[in-house]
């Protein structure tokens, strides 16, 4: 109980969300090509987005400055997909991807690393044979990085051998001298139309252990599984523990740890997006919202006070990309841009202020290309944090924050007038309002009586003429 408390506690107040979109590259759709696809935002240490993408043959990495974004090619000439980009503490970029060259019929995971203005790239694993593009929009084939506690890479990823009609999840991790690969799951079946494992999503715990979530689907004996693995050190062996049984999609599956290196999950069962998370004792799941009946991608992140925030895109019909997040309640934000029939990528990044960052491909109307998209909450928001506003002559203090039928209220005036007390809800609707005349300057009490509103978050704003100070409280039954 006292863990919940904090959290709600600690929760903002969001009446709406505004969405700054801008086009980071775009071009007239030629068909036959692929144009652009694929694509994975970063914000460095200064809160400045970077998106990697693909553009005809070319991998292209996009720094947001100033109101333009300025476009460096990494790598040109092949195909380049699947891309996972991340930056550590010392504001060095970090990105992993496949390189197909048909030509030789091979297959490279690749890392790139982005330190003083300049990529220097490696191979971390190939494997034989190429598969088509179209494989790697489905879903299944995908690439994870992050860092350990030493800042070095670790990499998740999907592998095959066409002559043993074998796939795998594997795990390249880098030692500071050389990549080394361990395999995680494998099935030795092939449908030639889906893979039996798919879609990895790497992050390393507090203790710099290294899990990976993926779907596990053995066509032979049947039974759909979500795995989670974790790596042994000491006798070198990966654990698996399945999470979520029978889920039956096609959503990709997107890992986070929150504050008490617990793993939290976002996914799909049947058409529906799910979040899951480990309490310590057991998992626990919430159904969100329906989304897709074929192959929806999912992109999870955890803000500072451990909540919740997906993007997340249907399959290819879907005609937006959406977003949602969780305080006290999930709050979902529907077709926020029309993209046309897109090809579903999506990635999240949240800042300092927990604001999300995402990065997407779009198509509509016969052109295509990258979009970014930021947003801002609005709404009400706790700014007494230290009892007043030094700024201001009012001061408020709510007895206790956490209240049951009567919310006893203390305030100081600096200066004769009137007073208006209002309560705010979790959404941002006014549930209550009290207006007081005359009142003198000096210290206050006022008693409020809750019994028509039902337990949640509400924030109590206090205003005098053009000031105001508010405080957030929890109702509870």
């Amino acid at each position: 109980m006292r863990r919940l408390l904090i959290l709600l506690i600690s929760t903002l107040c969001f009446s709406e969300m505004n969405w700054e979109l801008e086009i980071v590259d775009s071009e007239y759709y030629a068909t036959g090509n692929l144009d652009f696809a694929w694509c994975d935002i970063a914000l460095d240490t200064s809160g400045i987005p970077h998106i990697t993408y693909y553009k005809d043959a070319h991998l292209v990495h996009a720094s947001r400055y100033n109101t333009g974004w300025e476009k460096e090619v990494v790598e040109s000439g092949l195909l380049y997909t699947c891309f996972s980009f991340i930056f550590d503490d010392n504001n060095i970029g970090h990105l992993s991807y496949y390189r197909t060259d048909t030509i030789s019929n091979m297959t490279y995971l690749c890392y790139a690393k982005f330190e003083n203005n300049n990529w220097v790239t490696n191979v971390a694993d190939s494997f034989y044979g190429v598969l088509t593009p179209y494989w790697f929009f489905w879903g299944y084939f995908k690439t994870s990085l992050d860092l350990d506690t030493f800042n070095l890479p670790g990499i998740a990823y999907t592998s095959w051998n066409h002559p043993d009609s074998v796939f795998y999840i594997k795990y390249a991790h880098f030692d500071g001298i050389s990549w080394n690969v361990s395999v995680v799951e494998y099935d030795s079946f092939w449908t030639n139309t889906v893979p039996s494992d798919w879609s990895p999503s790497l992050k390393f715990d507090q203790n710099g252990v290294p899990w990976i979530t993926f779907y596990h689907c053995p066509f032979t004996t049947g039974g759909d599984t979500i795995k989670l693995a974790y790596y042994n050190d000491t006798i070198n062996t990966w654990f698996k523990i399945p999470v979520i049984c029978e889920p039956e999609t096609f959503v990709s599956v997107s890992l986070a740890f929150d504050s008490l290196n617990h793993p939290c999950i976002a996914h799909g069962i049947t058409c529906d997006l799910f979040y899951s998370w480990w309490n310590g004792t057991t998992w626990i799941s919430e159904d969100i919202i329906d989304i897709s009946l074929y192959h929806a991608e999912v992109d999870l992140k955890l803000d500072n006070y451990n909540n919740p925030h997906i993007a997340f895109f249907g399959d290819f019909f879907t005609p937006s990309p959406d977003y949602c997040y969780k305080d006290s309640i999930w709050h979902i934000y529907m077709m926020f841009d029309s993209v046309g029939y897109a090809w579903r990528d999506i990635s999240l990044d949240l800042d300092t202020n927990n604001n999300p960052h995402l990065s997407y491909y779009y198509c509509p109307g016969g052109v295509c290309g990258i979009r970014y998209a930021k947003c801002t909450f609005v709404g009400v928001e706790e700014n007494d944090a230290g009892y007043r506003m030094y700024d201001t002559g009012l001061k408020m203090e709510i007895l206790p924050s956490i209240s049951y039928d009567v919310l006893n209220i203390e305030y100081d005036l600096k200066n004769w007038g009137g007073v208006s007390m209002e309560i705010y809800d979790i959404t941002g609707a006014r549930r209550k309002s009290i207006k007081l005349v005359n009142c003198h300057p000096g210290h206050h009490q006022k008693a409020m009586n809750l019994a028509d509103l039902v337990s949640g978050v509400y924030f109590l704003v206090l205003k005098q003429g053009s000031e105001k100070v508010s405080k957030k409280f929890i109702l509870m039954r």
